[in-house]
């Protein structure tokens, strides 16, 4: 290679990376524009789920809630140690104070969070949704279930009746199945958001069949 050669070559590796570079950038402004939050009325329909084996077989609607709700889309979250690989950190949930309990159709959706354990003393990001964004749709599925409820829903037992007692039980966290997805179209002016359970005939390990699914549907206006 000649020296017109290696700098024509290396000219070019040059713009491939300065072009990667500003692509980084560009895809961070366009996540950027959408941090915010965002307030409205959810609905929350939950759903018995009836499951053949290790599949989903059908879903039951058991009952359908409106209830207080805000979306807030920011920077990944982060740690000393680790940072969220999304885009952005998307956070949804309903207004909740422990101390007066928890009404049905409440729900807390985080795409991450810190955590520390016996193995990991110092406090790390444990990613929960893989989000993306393309263009002005924000799409995502649940990676992982968190016992800690961080990705959860309230409702009533179904299989409990208190009709002859008369007492009320109250609400139940119940967890989202992993590979439940969201979907969400973002403008300056709100953002209408979608979490849809598994669609039936999908496997589900018997370890993590949960008798409750829920859909919510957001349809916010920027605050």
């Amino acid at each position: 290679m000649n020296r017109r050669e290696y700098l024509l070559t290396t000219g070019l590796a040059s713009l491939g990376l300065l072009a990667g570079c500003l692509g980084s950038e560009s895809s961070q402004l366009d996540a950027e524009q959408w941090h915010g939050t965002y307030g409205g009325t959810a609905q929350v329909t939950t759903l018995d789920a009836y499951y053949n084996g290790d599949q989903i077989s059908e879903y039951s609607p058991l009952a359908t809630h409106e209830v207080p709700a805000t979306i807030t889309i920011e920077a990944p979250h982060s740690s000393a140690q680790t940072t969220e690989s999304n885009p952005v950190h998307f956070f949804a949930a309903t207004p909740t104070d422990p101390a007066r309990g928890y009404s049905p159709g409440e729900f807390t959706i985080t795409s991450a969070e810190t955590y520390i354990t016996e193995d990991h003393p110092e406090p790390s990001v444990f990613m929960l949704w893989e989000l993306h964004i393309q263009g002005n749709t924000l799409s995502g599925v649940l990676i992982e279930m968190n016992p800690n409820g961080s990705n959860k829903f309230e409702e009533e037992n179904p299989a409990m009746d208190t009709s002859a007692t008369g007492v009320d039980l109250g609400t139940a966290p119940w967890l989202f199945i992993s590979g439940t997805e969201l979907t969400a179209q973002l403008s300056q002016a709100g953002i209408t958001a979608e979490i849809v359970p598994l669609q039936p005939g999908t496997t589900v390990d018997s370890n993590n069949q949960i008798a409750l699914a829920a859909a919510i549907t957001m349809d916010f206006t920027r605050q």
